[in-house]
């Protein structure tokens, strides 16, 4: 499904193809708009987040010129941000976004004369278009350096509002990050460590936790990315808390072997993913209630179903070709390139995607440096220990008791593709580290390993190949 062909539709964040309709992409940005106006308003009423009214929902089978009915089922103004005024109409609230607005009998119309912008190109301006709810005291989970956010700016952008604030750094099972790699924040930063953290609920068998810096937060935000991701679909929304700030028992289950090869799972797949449910509801009770998130360079505010709704739906995340290839190179980013755990995604998202660009048996050129070797937080190191114990190219894994613990599911997705394609690290600093277990890695730099014509990938978390259907 080409993500250009995405519709919001009812109920809580499910898009659906609507292939060759036009208006979709459109219809989701006004859908996350209006949420996020209803979020506001019930915000000032002391109630919290709006529980979902699909009465407000733009209609499906409504083109880019038609009208949508926005109702409003409770008499106040929203006036929290610029972009979503409101004034009063007989009892309900007429929502400009900003757009033209006439009234029918069956509530306020809106026409919009052009698209909603997607997103918006500083976290500043998202923020003020759709600021986060104040509290006594607030927590904000930051991803760590291996998500490519400007989290000094989105942080700057909250200063005006939230008092009390903390900043915790999601590492999930990452390695802690040095003082030096820590980025400027005004509020005080602390680091997530997933043996402290505080139940929450039970969702699907998974236990869920979160870090004990939340404990006494009113009000709990996430700042992230949303980019593609080989289980949850794409990265963002309620993960920055969920998974980011969430404890080893509850990241350990989430990625268990069965869930991660469940049918419904997959890159860029929100629809029916059964992690992508877990992640939200996990995040739901640990109470994160808005989120800011980058997506294509733009910039998305609001509640975390909506904006990953939004976000996802705004990028551009495939290239069609017409004839599969027997080499591929894939250009890590430095962001991804540090270990071994982090650049392998990029092989396992082209190679194990719907449509692979890639003839069976292809070599895939895996060009990252890998300065932490196969990588150093719990479960990189859980990932390296079980590929030095079971044979190259671990099909093992595969079969028979479900290896333990969490960072072990990489080895899962690195055998499926081994399965299919032979893989090479190049250009990697130390290639001794890989070759311990089994991985074909050279200094050399894929441009003088590569076969001429190979298929060269510069963007491979954000851009992808595939083959034309």
């Amino acid at each position: 499904m080409a993500l250009d062909d995405v519709l919001f539709t009812k109920g809580r964040g499910r898009v659906k193809n609507q292939k060759g309709r036009p208006g979709g992409a459109q219809r989701a940005r006004a859908t996350a708009a209006v949420r996020c106006a209803r979020f506001h308003a019930r915000r000032e009423d002391g109630r919290g987040a709006a529980p979902r009214n699909d009465s407000a929902v733009p209609a499906n089978n409504a083109g880019p010129s038609d009208g949508v009915v926005i109702v409003a089922t409770r008499r106040r103004n929203i006036s929290d941000s610029p972009e979503m005024a409101g004034r009063r109409v007989k009892g309900a609230a007429l929502l400009n976004a900003p757009r033209r607005c006439t009234l029918s009998p069956s509530g306020p119309t809106v026409n919009p004369p052009s698209p909603p912008p997607l997103g918006f190109a500083t976290p500043a301006e998202a923020v003020a278009a759709c600021p986060p709810p104040r509290g006594v005291r607030t927590a904000i989970a930051i991803p760590d350096g291996t998500r490519p956010v400007d989290v000094p700016a989105a942080l700057a952008a909250l200063v005006p509002w939230v008092r009390d604030g903390l900043a915790v750094v999601g590492l999930g099972l990452h390695r802690p990050m040095s003082p030096a790699e820590l980025p400027g924040s005004p509020f005080p930063l602390a680091q997530h460590d997933p043996d402290c953290t505080d139940t929450t609920e039970v969702i699907d068998g998974v236990p869920g936790a979160i870090s004990h810096h939340l404990r006494g937060a009113d009000v709990i935000l996430g700042v992230g990315i949303v980019e593609l991701h080989q289980y949850a679909g794409f990265s963002g929304g309620h993960k920055a808390v969920s998974v980011g700030l969430g404890g080893r028992a509850t990241i350990d289950a989430l990625h268990a072997r069965e869930r991660v090869i469940a049918p419904g799972v997959g890159l860029g797949a929100l629809v029916g993913n059964p992690f992508r449910s877990v992640v939200d509801a996990l995040g739901e009770a640990a109470g994160v209630r808005w989120v800011l998130n980058v997506a294509g360079g733009r910039w998305f505010a609001g509640p975390p179903r909506e904006v990953l709704a939004a976000a996802s739906a705004s990028l551009d995340c495939w290239l069609d070709v017409d004839q599969p290839a027997e080499a591929a190179v894939l250009l890590v980013p430095p962001a991804k390139a540090v270990n071994f755990y982090q650049a392998s995604r990029a092989a396992t998202y082209i190679g194990l995607s719907a449509r692979p660009p890639l003839t069976p048996g292809a070599t895939i050129y895996l060009d990252a440096a890998c300065v932490e070797g196969m990588g150093q937080g719990s479960g990189e190191r859980a990932f390296a220990e079980l590929a030095r114990t079971v044979p190259y190219p671990y099909g093992s894994v595969l079969r028979g008791p479900p290896p333990a613990g969490g960072g072990t599911q990489r080895l899962v997705m690195l055998a499926l593709l081994l399965q299919r394609y032979r893989l090479v690290v190049t250009g990697c600093a130390r290639p001794e580290a890989l070759r311990a277990c089994g991985i074909e890695a050279h200094s050399t730099p894929a441009s003088s390993l590569a076969p001429a014509g190979a298929l060269v990938v510069t963007d491979p978390f954000g851009k992808l190949p595939r083959l034309r259907s």
